[in-house]
C-alpha cells in the first residue's frame, strides 16, 4: 500500500505531506482524486528511479493517463527535482568514498550504484576514472564494461540500434548501425568502442530512451570473450565465417590440416583465435576454407 513508502518519501521531501492529505494511503496507487494521483505518481517515481524497484507496466500506464487528466506533471516537478537531487548527492558521496578506499571496495560501490535509474553517462565517466586510477587492479566486469574496456558484440549492437530506431522513429540510429556494420569489429580499438557507446547514449538521452531502460553499454559490450562465440565471425580468404564452425574443428583437426604450430597458438579466447586465423598465410586460409565447407 501507499503508506509503506511514504515514510521514505517524506524523509526526502517533507513538504509533500501538505499536498496529499486527501490521498487514500491504504491503497497501492490511489487515483480517485488529484492528491491521491500525485501521491501515486511520486511513489512510482521513487520506486523506479530512486529505490531501483519495478512497477507493473499496467499500473504505470494507468498512472500516465490519470496524471494527464489531473495535470499532475507540473505540480509534481518540484518534488521530483528534490528526489533527483537527493539521488545525485547520494551517488556523489558513494563515488567520493570510492576514490578514498581500496580498489575492491571501490568496485563494489560502483556496482552498487548501477541499480534502479542511474545516469549512464556519469557511470561511464566514473568507470573510466577507476580504470585510470587503478589500471590493472580492476577486476569488476561492470567497471570494465562502462569504461569501454570490453569486446564489441557487433551483432548485439546492430540489434540494439534496430530496436532504438523502431522505438523512437529516429533514423539516426539506422545511420549509426550502417557505420558500425561497415567499420567496427569485435576487437575494434578501445577509443572507437567508447566513442560509439557515448554517441549512442547521447542519442538515447535525447530520444528519452534512457528512462525506458535502454543501455547500449550493457547491450553491445561483452567483457567475457567466450560469450561472443555465437556472434563472432572470422574473415577467411576475404569471406566471413561463423567462429562456431572453426570451434567445432577442434585443435586436433587444426593441427592435422594447418600444422601443430598453428594449433599450439589457439587458446580458449575466441577473439585471440580470430586474430590468429586471420593472420595466417593465404594458402593456409584456403586449406581451412575448404575444410570448413563440410563442417
Amino acid at each position: 500500500m501507499l503508506a509503506h513508502n511514504l515514510k521514505e518519501i517524506f524523509s526526502i521531501v517533507p513538504s509533500l505531506k501538505d499536498h496529499i492529505k486527501q490521498a487514500n494511503i491504504e491503497e497501492d496507487y490511489p487515483l480517485d482524486n488529484k492528491e491521491g494521483c500525485l501521491a501515486s505518481y511520486l511513489r512510482c517515481y521513487y520506486l523506479t528511479k530512486i529505490a531501483g524497484k519495478t512497477v507493473d507496466p499496467d499500473i504505470i500506464s494507468k498512472l500516465e493517463k490519470a496524471s494527464k487528466l489531473y495535470g499532475i506533471a507540473e505540480e509534481a516537478k518540484p518534488f521530483v527535482d528534490t528526489m533527483d537531487k537527493y539521488a545525485s548527492e547520494k551517488r556523489k558521496q558513494l563515488i567520493k568514498q570510492a576514490e578514498e578506499i581500496p580498489v575492491k571496495i571501490a568496485q563494489s560501490i560502483f556496482e552498487g550504484s548501477l541499480t534502479g535509474f542511474f545516469d549512464v553517462e556519469k557511470a561511464s565517466k566514473q568507470a573510466q576514472g577507476l580504470m585510470l586510477k587503478y589500471a590493472e587492479e580492476v577486476t569488476s566486469d561492470e567497471v570494465k564494461r562502462y569504461a569501454g574496456k570490453a569486446y564489441f558484440n557487433k551483432k548485439a549492437a546492430l540489434e540494439a540500434l534496430d530496436a532504438r530506431a523502431t522505438a523512437s522513429g529516429n533514423p539516426v540510429f539506422t545511420k549509426v548501425a550502417a557505420i558500425i556494420e561497415k567499420n567496427m569489429e569485435v576487437d575494434s580499438p578501445h577509443a572507437e568502442i567508447l566513442d560509439v557507446c557515448e554517441r549512442v547514449t547521447q542519442l538515447d538521452k535525447k530520444a528519452g530512451l534512457l528512462m525506458k531502460g535502454f543501455n547500449f553499454y550493457k547491450e553491445a559490450l561483452a567483457v567475457k570473450p567466450q560469450r561472443l562465440t555465437t556472434a563472432l565471425s572470422v574473415n577467411i580468404c576475404g569471406k566471413p565465417c561463423p567462429y562456431e564452425k572453426i570451434q567445432r574443428l577442434g585443435k586436433h583437426r587444426i593441427s592435422a590440416y594447418l600444422g601443430k604450430d598453428v594449433a599450439d597458438q589457439m587458446t580458449d579466447n575466441p577473439v585471440l583465435n580470430k586474430r590468429i586465423i586471420e593472420s595466417l598465410p593465404l594458402d593456409l586460409q584456403r586449406v581451412l576454407a575448404g575444410i570448413l565447407k563440410s563442417v
